[in-house]
């Protein structure tokens, strides 16, 4: 983090892919991110921290004051049905609207409008304009970063 703060960052995004002991690594999330936060709160500047989960984590249950926003879904993929299902998925835990407020959000991954730039989405996006523009009000209305 140290690392971070001195270029300047004023975002981070940890991402816990595949831990070595995932059962111990879970149990220890919120003590793991709380030290984040505080090494980014010697920063001059604020930092948002986000925390790349697996959604089994439940991370909207502790992330609050720890981390600005987190991942609640899988990664997306470039497809209706991939941003259809990353909608039922907050339609599945009923009170996880209730966790999102200034300093915390809950985040549904990136969007899948306009022109993908990296390799794994590279080309258009495969929605629609009609279906674009129901992707971008779905995202605000959950509250989640447009990122």
């Amino acid at each position: 983090m140290e690392t971070f703060m001195s270029w300047g960052a004023t975002y981070v995004k940890v991402d816990r892919c595949f831990g070595v002991d995932d059962d111990q690594m879970r149990e220890d999330l919120p003590t793991t991110f709380a030290k984040y936060r505080a090494a980014a709160d010697k920063s001059s500047r604020r930092v948002q921290i986000s925390a790349i989960l697996a959604a089994t984590d439940n991370c909207w249950e502790w992330c609050e004051g720890v981390c600005d926003h987190c991942r609640t879904t899988e990664d997306i993929r470039n497809s209706l049905g991939a941003m259809e299902g990353h909608v039922d998925a907050q339609e599945s835990i009923p009170y996880i609207a209730d966790f999102a407020k200034p300093g915390y959000f809950n985040d549904l991954d990136m969007m899948i409008v306009g022109n993908m730039s990296e390799a794994f989405y590279s080309g258009p996006s495969a929605l629609t304009p009609d279906e674009t523009k129901s992707h971008i009000a779905l995202w605000a209305v959950l509250r989640s970063p447009m990122l």
